[in-house]
Order: structure tokens, then sequence, then C-alpha cells
């Protein structure tokens, strides 16, 4: 949901981190695992400003300890909708950890009309 959707007083909704552990854990993921669904985030990109929440700013590194903390091999970063059309986050992470990280983008399904 973007903040177009949102009544004019509403504000966005500020996320928190996720809670990563400081080391590796006892859970770990079987040899191989994959999470298919995550988001970093890049302090130096400018967030859109009709952006429907206020994201916790996880950098590729924070995210590269939750995997080594539960033994997650690969994983598909999903474009956060906070960014617009803007990739550069997204992009900069994958380029950080070449053939860890997928990037997935639905930027199309919400192409302005022309």
């Amino acid at each position: 949901m973007s903040a177009a959707h949102l009544p004019a007083e509403t504000a966005p909704r500020r996320c928190l981190p996720p809670l990563a552990p400081a080391r590796r854990t006892a859970l770990r993921l079987p040899e191989g695992s994959s999470d298919a669904h995550a988001h970093v985030f890049a302090s130096a990109c400018p967030l859109d400003p009709a952006l429907g929440y206020t994201p916790a700013m996880v950098t590729v590194q924070d995210y590269r300890r939750v995997m080594d903390a539960y033994g997650i091999d690969r994983a598909v970063l999903v474009q956060p909708s906070v960014y617009g059309f803007d990739n550069s986050a997204l992009l900069s992470a994958l380029a950080a950890l070449p053939g860890t990280l997928r990037g997935v983008d639905e930027a199309y399904r919400w192409r302005r009309p022309t």
C-alpha cells in the first residue's frame, strides 16, 4: 500500500528492524537453504515521498549477519516500495553479495499510465 491510498491525515507507519541474533544460533536451517523474500535498505538512497511506511535501515551487511546466524545460503531481495522506481539500493545490495543474492523488482505493476 502506498501513501496515495491513505487518508491525508495518516502518517506512514514506522517499521521496527528485524530481531537478529548477534551470532550463530542453535536453530540452523538445512544446508542450501534460501530466503525467498527479504528487503534491505540504504540510507544513501532517497525514499519515495509517497511511501506507505518508514523502514528501519537494515543494510545488506545487517542482512548478511542474519543469513550467517541461521545458515541461509542464498536469498532473494525484493525491491521495497518505499524507493518507488529507484532500484539503486537493490542493485547495490546485489553487487555486494554476487552469487548469494538475486533480486525481484515489480515496478512494472505500479507503472503510471501514459
